[in-house]
């Protein structure tokens, strides 16, 4: 049997349904309150580009999230305050999404412009990515590049293009020293020997290209970065040297 426990703090008391939530499942902006909660999402798009920022413009906000104990729509990207359906979801719900810069805990809301990034700079969409740049910034297409210059899904021509228009000057020495220097590394994991590298700049996607067209890097059949044979040598015998030496 359970001892009664006289001083334990009462439950509190279960909340009543969220208005807003009701709204939107009525106005067909969600499915139900559990997807709602889940994706942080209501069903609205952008365009027709396949960016999740496109996809998922407005972002639901929980009333547990919210000092006021109520629920939010915020946009995830100020230049989505000329969107014309908010009026319409205004209309429905009684609340218009507006921009929000930071989140309840004070972090900048910067997700978007990653998404819209990563998402379009490949081969297919890149063109796309540039025609809404408004919509990201350059740290966060030098992010995609980097991700993209790893795992493939766009050309040395298409990155060269996207590092001109954002003004990235290309190294004089071919990125040389930074290809032979400790900021590139061998990584291993189970499905083998990977290139392993990064910079706050530019500096590790022009060292993805250049190596990849001096010969230094190859693509496997999955599209990811490795090195070639005589550069992954050069570098496992610089790495042992270097213990030696320790």
């Amino acid at each position: 049997m359970q001892q009664l426990d006289l001083f334990a703090e009462p439950k509190p008391a279960p909340l009543p349904p969220d208005p807003l939530i009701a709204r939107l499942v009525d106005a067909g902006l969600a499915h139900n309150e559990y997807l709602l909660g889940l994706n942080r999402a209501i069903q609205v798009s952008f365009g027709d580009l396949p960016s999740r920022l496109f996809n998922f413009p407005i972002e639901f906000v929980e009333r547990r999230r919210q000092t006021d104990g109520q629920s939010k729509l915020w946009l995830r990207h100020p230049d989505f305050e000329g969107f014309p359906e908010l009026d319409a979801i205004e209309d429905a719900t009684g609340t218009r999404p507006v921009w929000q810069p930071l989140d309840e805990f004070g972090r900048n809301r910067d997700i978007g412009p990653f998404w819209h990034a990563i998402d379009l700079l490949t081969d297919e969409h890149f063109h796309g990515m540039l025609e809404t740049r408004n919509f990201t910034d350059k740290s966060a297409v030098l992010n995609g590049l980097r991700f993209h210059m790893d795992y493939g899904g766009l050309s040395i021509k298409n990155a060269r293009c996207v590092l001109a228009e954002f003004e990235c000057a290309e190294p004089q020495d071919r990125s040389a020293a930074f290809l032979r220097s400790d900021s590139v590394r061998v990584t291993e994991a189970q499905q083998g020997k990977f290139v392993g590298m990064w910079s706050r700049n530019e500096q590790s996607v022009w060292a993805a290209i250049h190596g990849l067209e001096d010969g230094l890097f190859k693509r496997d059949r999955n599209g990811f970065l490795r090195f070639s044979s005589a550069f992954l040598a050069e570098k496992e015998e610089s790495l042992s040297k270097a213990r030696a030496a320790a």
